[in-house]
């Protein structure tokens, strides 16, 4: 029987919180309780929690299969893919079809993406909802109020500035380039017995690296 739970998973904190929070607000002012923890721990413990709602961040290999996980033990399982925002071909990019298949409940960011999942999973079409994204979200709603501080503390320290962004998809910072290659395999990203789609990663890791040499020789310069 399922319990009026929403476990609300948290990957990386510091990339999170604060989106698992606005959701987490939502839910309890609708009488709902809201467990939020670190993600693989939340996982680990599939067994240990009583059955409710599990709301996944992407829509992935690895999520689809903690997804089949939490579907045999009686969860409601719900996915969204915040991490994909420009187009139809990125929303589908990283989409495995587990995870269309354990999927009882998909959160579209807008029609098109609605759309495009639909096309690809028509066993989804009737379980598909619009309802944006929860860390665009954050930034529009909470930004200013969030990090105004922090801003004009450095505006303050350095005068006017330009921010330039030298993270990147690809070359994780955290995993470094060999780590993003074998995760990108088991998430479904690349197909390891396909060289074309390695060697696309491997093009697209190599633009990376170089742009961002030659962004930080610009800036030293």
């Amino acid at each position: 029987m399922l319990q009026p739970i929403v476990y609300l998973p948290i990957e990386i904190k510091n990339r999170e919180l604060e989106a698992r929070l606005l959701t987490a607000c939502y839910l309890l002012q609708r009488g709902v309780t809201v467990v939020l923890g670190q993600q693989w721990g939340v996982i680990a413990n599939a067994e240990a929690l009583p059955p409710g709602a599990i709301l996944f961040k992407t829509m992935n290999q690895i999520q689809g299969s903690a997804m089949s996980t939490f579907n045999a033990l009686g969860h409601l399982v719900i996915g969204s893919d915040e991490e994909v925002l420009t187009s139809v071909s990125e929303y589908l990019s990283s989409f495995a079809a587990l995870s269309g298949e354990m999927c009882h409940l998909f959160l579209a960011q807008n029609e098109m993406h609605a759309a495009a999942v639909r096309d690809r999973f028509p066993r989804l079409a009737s379980a598909i909802a619009v309802t944006g994204n929860a860390r665009v979200e954050v930034m529009r709603q909470l930004g200013p109020e969030m990090f105004g501080a922090e801003a004009a503390a450095i505006k303050a320290q350095h005068g006017p500035l330009v921010l330039i962004n030298t993270n990147y998809a690809t070359a994780n910072s955290i995993w470094g380039q060999e780590n993003a290659l074998a995760i990108c395999i088991q998430a479904g990203v690349v197909d390891a017995d396909n060289p074309a789609s390695v060697e696309q990663f491997n093009a697209a890791l190599a633009w990376e690296a170089q742009n961002q040499a030659d962004m930080l020789a610009l800036l030293t310069w």
